[in-house]
């Protein structure tokens, strides 16, 4: 999807036409979608529904729905956990950056960094703690920008000029206006060499797709214009892919080998004719030049092996072959026509032909996926197979592995994610792994953890069989929340 200029300034009028007079409002869903290869999420509420852009370079707000394919990604379970049953009581715009904030009734918040190349979503609690994250970026000498457990601090400066693009900036320096007159303009979709705007100034060159005082509109306008230049290209891309099969085909049929199969079975009757006129004569094995039976003017080549009869039995085989060959050609010869009509059918029907576009691939859901006290993921798995690829494909090396001592139970997994879990933690994972094993309904189960480094798989054990080289053993109550 191309990319489109989406402003602090478009934020701020989106806020103040289209969100701020319908709040509160109650949070009935949260989901993840799949939309023209990029991932959105869509919150809808009992007055009106929002939609986000998650792509890290750019993303955008609207106030409106899209029909895409739903996604299951595990960040998309903690957020819907933690919406569940509250309203969004406001939502505040950093100053003039590309930085929101959902305040919810239960009085924690969820942010959302629309900064390009910095796009991220963030819940915290009402002191601004980080409970959980869309994406763990890291800076440039490889540590992480946020951090489960630490306050967020969000830094913006007053002057709304700072958030200003240079274009809008020198029209309001042309025109002398004042952010409140700009706030008042209606906005344009523009297009320009690929690019797109949002703006209320159209520039020289570009070309205006549509006038609309609600930033929505034009999103969805842009949305649309996405989707059908996406559908042209991969309709594009599907013709070129038709004619080179066209192409090929044609070349093959060309390549006639009917007429190939028709002169060697014609050369093997011949042999075959020839050799049975002349068996009486030959006595031993060897190389014969004789007349053709069928042209006496021409001399067949005949090697025999053994004997006339011997060799005679090998050329019927052949024979049989070639036409056991013969009728294969034949039917993939049928195949190939078939495929010929179908292919010029769709290529006559191109322009009427419907569009799938791509669907993003799911992130792979594995196991129940718990939080602890502190935020960290923790994965258990549900049967051997499960636990096998929690363990040994999912778990970093890092990571704290938890399982039953001397039962049968689920690997658990606690993600680490560059952190040190405190007590509660591991605690609470380990209370998990109780609680799916057999001794659950034990008062104390005995629980054995180590890092995954130092769980490895004997080779030819079965599903879910592990060996802990190194492991510490704590007490608890099996317990699942």
């Amino acid at each position: 999807m191309r990319k489109i200029d989406f402003s602090s300034l478009n934020i701020k009028k989106f806020l103040n036409d289209e969100v701020l007079n319908l709040l509160p409002s109650k949070i009935e869903k949260v989901y993840f979608q799949n939309f023209l290869d990029e991932r959105f999420l869509t919150f809808e509420t009992e007055k009106f529904n929002l939609t986000f852009l998650c792509n890290k370079n750019f993303s955008f707000i609207f106030k409106d729905t899209i029909v895409g394919e739903k996604l299951k990604i595990n960040f998309s379970e903690s957020l819907k956990n933690f919406c569940k049953g509250v309203r969004i009581k406001n939502i505040v715009q950093f100053g003039l950056e590309r930085i929101l904030k959902f305040e919810l009734s239960n009085g924690k918040n969820i942010i959302f960094i629309l900064i390009p190349s910095k796009f991220n979503i963030i819940i915290t609690d009402e002191n601004l703690k980080i409970l959980n994250l869309y994406s763990f970026p890291k800076d440039n000498e490889g540590e992480m920008i946020y951090r489960i457990g630490e306050k967020i601090d969000v830094k913006f400066e007053e002057d709304y000029l700072k958030y200003i693009d240079n274009r809008t900036k020198k029209f309001i320096s042309e025109k002398d206006l004042d952010l409140k007159s700009v706030l008042d303009l209606e906005n344009y979709l523009l297009e320009n060499k690929g690019k797109f705007f949002i703006s209320p100034f159209v520039d020289e060159g570009s070309v205006v797709i549509k006038k609309d005082p609600l930033i929505t509109n034009l999103v969805k306008e842009y949305l649309n214009f996405e989707e059908e230049s996406l559908k042209d290209k991969r309709k594009l891309t599907l013709l070129k892919q038709i004619e080179k099969e066209i192409e090929n085909i044609k070349e093959k049929l060309e390549n006639d080998e009917g007429k190939n199969f028709d002169l060697k079975r014609k050369d093997l009757f011949e042999k075959i004719e020839t050799l049975k006129e002349n068996s009486i004569k030959i006595n031993e094995p060897g190389n014969y030049k004789l007349k053709s039976i069928y042209d006496e003017n021409k001399i067949v080549e005949i090697f025999v092996e053994k004997n006339p009869f011997y060799t005679l039995d090998k050329l019927y085989k052949s024979l049989k072959e070639l036409k056991e060959d013969f009728e294969k050609f034949n039917l993939n010869r049928e195949k190939l026509l078939k495929r010929l009509t179908e292919l010029e059918k769709k290529k006559e029907n191109i322009d009427r032909m419907p569009i799938e576009l791509k669907k993003e691939k799911e992130e792979k859901k594995v196991g129940k996926i718990f939080y602890s006290p502190n935020g960290f993921t923790v994965l258990c798995g549900r049967n051997s197979e499960e636990n096998d690829f929690l363990t040994l494909k999912v778990a970093s090396k890092d990571d704290l592995f938890f399982h039953a001592r001397e039962a049968k139970g689920a690997h658990v997994i606690l993600k680490k994610g560059g952190r040190i879990p405190k007590k509660e933690d591991i605690y609470y994972a380990a209370s998990i792994a109780a609680y799916n094993s057999k001794g659950k309904h034990s008062k104390l189960v005995p629980v054995s953890y180590t890092e995954r480094k130092y769980v490895t798989k004997r080779k030819g054990s079965k599903s879910g069989e592990v060996v802990l080289l190194r492991e510490e053993v704590i007490f608890v109550e099996p317990r699942e929340k």
